[in-house]
């Protein structure tokens, strides 16, 4: 897909560089100078409207700018907008000035050839580092500050977020994960400049080097937009890097960015990492190394669960003995025997694919195992396999201990889960409030999961999935909901501004025990109003 969108713009390119010109058309761009529409032009050469305007205008663009001799333009009407007197242009064309345009097709071995001559913006040398190959999989929590040198020599970083989200770093390769997204308006709303123009390397020592598109300016709805810089990172001094062999603190980097543009450095950025994690990748192949001294299982005389039996461990060993209670370490798999009917039909479920795999397994052995009164406690190893691991690899198990009952069975039990971990895990807190909302769509607590469930999804940046469940949480007559939705219409945060409806949810606030939706609404109004105000 990428090859044919570079393949594009070297098409477009291409022609516009030779005049394709066509005939003047009115459009919603006549205030703009010529440059700002090749500007937008470059970064959306596919724009219908952009095409339009420039081919009204007969304007040669290359490189985002307006080339001068061009196409002859004649200035020819003049408008009025909002009493603000803007001028329009008309081709002054001839019949000979006719293009045909004909369907070009490249071969393989000519497409490879373009497209290795195109050079991105964001291509980078990363021979001059030594780059983290072996940092395995992880997942950060991501924040990009502004960091203003004009106010301080030192730099000071703004509080508030030019871009915000989460990433990815496989084997040092840095991916901008789905959802993160710009707040500087204008081009920035595109998600493609995260998605396809980051170029990111972490390096052994924690540093992030390499290229990317990076919007320095905030664009206003009505102004033209600015196309993004493309600084090189590197390691600088005031950086904090990532310790990503241990990922135990809540802040795990500070990454600084600085400008080589003499008209950028007033200011830099400063790119906080948090809540990095290690994601762990499921191999059913994965070979688990065995010895003689592993104690060994001789029979199976029960299997209660899928992952608890009654066995039989062989001698010579300290464990060895009959009618022995086994439990699988750290692979909790659904109640077969006394649970809600749901998780008891997944329960019988796994048991029998357990039964089975046990009687299949010509050697089962025990490793990092624990004795405790009432039962032993092991990795079970089937053949040279974990069996907990392949049960959760296959979804028939979870390393979390009481996850089939909130699950399957307890939509308060799911509703706690998502609670208690709010400020530790956001995904998996959304997970748990959700989960309680299928569980149980009527829910007494349903009022405050969809609540936090819009305070989640704002945290991550999906502004739209949060607006949805604030509606929702206020239509279920949360207090603190209708409170926050009244104030977002009052004064047009994330919605439409609609004063009538900001009275109604402000009102509903303060009559289920409000203490401020009154003062909220009422300071809106004009003085003389404010003291009369009441609902």
């Amino acid at each position: 897909m990428k090859s044919h969108t570079k393949l594009k713009r070297i098409l477009l390119t291409l022609f516009l560089g030779i005049g394709l010109i066509g005939a003047s058309i009115a459009g919603p761009y006549d205030d703009w100078p010529d440059d700002a529409v090749c500007m937008w032009l470059d970064m959306k050469p596919t724009h219908e409207g952009y095409l339009a305007e420039a081919k009204k205008r007969s304007i040669t663009c290359q490189g985002g700018k307006a080339v001068a001799g061009g196409a002859k333009t004649t200035t020819s009407q003049s408008t009025s907008t909002n009493n603000k007197k803007t001028s329009s242009k008309k081709t002054s064309l001839s019949k000979d000035s006719a293009i045909t345009i004909y369907d070009v097709e490249f071969s393989e071995s000519v497409i490879k050839l373009l497209l290795d001559k195109v050079a991105s913006k964001t291509d980078y040398d990363f021979s001059q580092h030594k780059l983290a190959n072996n940092s395995g999989n992880i997942k950060c929590k991501f924040t990009l500050r502004r960091v203003n040198y004009d106010i301080s020599v030192e730099g000071k970083i703004e509080n508030w977020n030019v871009a915000q989200g989460s990433l990815s770093i496989t084997d040092g390769k840095v991916i901008i994960n789905p959802g993160s997204y710009w707040r500087m308006g204008g081009l920035s709303t595109d998600p493609t400049y995260l998605k396809d123009e980051v170029n990111i390397r972490l390096t052994e020592d924690g540093h992030f080097v390499g290229k990317m598109a990076y919007f320095i300016l905030n664009t206003e709805q009505g102004e033209v937009a600015v196309k993004p810089k493309y600084p090189r990172l590197k390691k600088h001094k005031k950086s904090k890097p990532l310790d990503y062999k241990n990922l135990s603190s809540p802040k795990n980097a500070e990454l600084r960015i600085d400008f080589e543009d003499p008209d950028d450095q007033w200011q830099g950025g400063a790119l906080f990492l948090k809540s990095c994690k290690k994601l762990k990748v499921a191999s059913e192949t994965t070979k688990v190394a065995i010895s003689d001294d592993d104690p060994t299982v001789s029979k199976i005389i029960e299997v209660i669960h899928g992952d608890r039996f009654i066995v039989d461990i062989a001698e010579p060993h300290e464990l060895a003995g009959s009618n022995i209670t086994l439990i699988i370490r750290d692979a909790n798999t659904p109640d077969a025997t006394k649970s809600c009917p749901t998780q008891m039909e997944l329960g019988e479920k796994v048991k029998d694919i357990v039964t089975q795999k046990l009687a299949d397994a010509s050697s089962i052995k025990l490793k990092n195992y624990r004795k405790t009164s009432k039962a032993v406690i092991a990795q079970v190893i089937l053949d040279g396999k974990d069996l907990g691991e392949e049960l959760i690899a296959k979804g028939y198990a979870s390393d979390e201990y009481g996850y089939w009952k909130a699950y399957y069975c307890s939509a308060l039990t799911a509703t706690q889960a998502g609670m208690q971990l709010m400020d530790v895990n956001s995904d998996k807190s959304i997970f748990w409030l959700e989960r309680a909302l299928v569980l149980d769509p009527d829910g007494s607590n349903n009022s405050l999961s969809t609540f936090l469930l819009s305070e989640l999804y704002s945290r991550t940046g999906n502004s739209d999935k949060s607006l949805e469940y604030l509606k929702q949480s206020a239509s279920y007559g949360w207090m603190q909901a209708e409170e926050k939705l009244g104030e977002a219409y009052l004064y047009g945060e994330g919605v439409i501004k609609d004063t009538s409806e900001a009275k109604y949810w402000l009102k509903k606030a303060h009559e289920h025990g409000s203490d401020s939706a009154e003062d909220i609404y009422c300071s809106s109004l004009p003085t003389a109003k404010q003291n009369t105000c009441k609902f």
